[in-house]
């Protein structure tokens, strides 16, 4: 057939924006802001709400105040589910 990747059979397009999210975190950038995070995923800061909050909701993220985020798992050493 031609050199074209084959298109996923399943994609699950929440998950991959969380995860796509959780990978701009960096020991060297532990903290962002949700305008950061928006400006270098190029979309709106109101759309990525709904995955914050949810990372947040299962302990990826911190918030710090009003606009800045911390990826909890990458400043404890953990990652994983924990109860809110």
């Amino acid at each position: 057939m031609g050199d074209f990747p084959r298109r996923p059979r399943y994609h699950a397009t929440s998950l991959a924006r969380a995860l796509t999210i959780l990978d701009l975190f960096e020991p060297a950038t532990p903290s962002l802001s949700a305008t950061q995070i928006a400006h270098r995923l190029r979309v709106r800061p109101g759309s990525l709400y709904p995955a914050l909050g949810t990372l947040e909701r299962f302990g990826y993220l911190e918030k710090l105040g009003q606009e800045v985020i911390r990826a909890a798992a990458l400043i404890s050493g953990e990652m994983g589910y924990r109860p809110a």
